[in-house]
């Protein structure tokens, strides 16, 4: 959406809206809008990016629970994790012109600085980190969808917790290539690189195929009505 004050602004405008259980659970929240314009602007002050935040809108009653919406500027000539991810899983050695040690270098920089700025994403798949060129030739990287993630302070990131969100970004990827960025990750981490990382990775692995079976499953039910 162009911004009508500035026409050579694009903005983004995500709708939230609760569905199913989430009726119910969301009823003691913020809004996603709120929760969204608040993890933004304390991810930013902590020095994460995140793109820059410039309204939220609720209702007056129910707003967790009625439709809300997050206005935030958007991030251009963008390429995400996810596309990068992809390829390397499909044999190739290099993404956007660069090669996919630099990719993950760049993205295991970027994760284990949030995590030690206390911050977890909770919902850390590909697509949620976006990638452009900077003016020195380099990577940047920025979190969007930010409305679950949780900021502590004073409270240490576990490394149970950075598996949260690295699992999913991992997700994409195939096993020798996971390993590879996994190996990346624990390297800015400052810790040894272990052999149970690979569980929560074949757990969500199950889980994310599970969902994807019933899913099928449901649809196939439907059809036959």
């Amino acid at each position: 959406m162009k911004n009508r004050l500035n026409p050579d602004e694009i903005l983004v405008v995500k709708e939230n809206r609760a569905q199913g259980l989430k009726k119910f659970s969301y009823r003691f929240k913020a809004s996603k809008g709120e929760r969204h314009w608040n993890n933004a602007s304390e991810m930013i002050r902590r020095g994460v990016n995140s793109p820059k935040p410039i309204a939220y809108f609720e209702r007056t009653k129910n707003a967790a629970i009625t439709h809300n919406y997050y206005v935030c500027e958007f991030v251009a000539d963008a390429f995400s994790a996810r596309d990068a991810f992809m390829a390397f899983a499909e044999g190739e050695e290099q993404y956007a012109g660069f090669d996919k040690h630099i990719i993950y270098r760049a993205i295991a920089q970027f994760t284990c600085k949030m995590h030690n700025n206390q911050i977890v994403h909770y919902d850390l798949s590909g697509g949620n980190l976006l990638m452009t060129k900077n003016d020195h030739g380099l990577i940047d990287v920025t979190v969007i969808d930010i409305g679950r993630a949780a900021i502590f302070d004073g409270k240490r990131i576990t490394e149970k917790m950075r598996l949260i969100d690295l699992m999913r970004i991992c997700y994409k990827l195939d096993w020798p290539n996971r390993e590879i960025f996994m190996q990346t990750y624990f390297d800015e981490f400052g810790k040894a690189f272990g052999p149970g990382w690979r569980k929560p990775l074949e757990y969500y692995e199950w889980k994310q195929q599970t969902k994807r079976k019933i899913k099928q499953a449901l649809k196939r039910i439907r059809r036959k009505r």
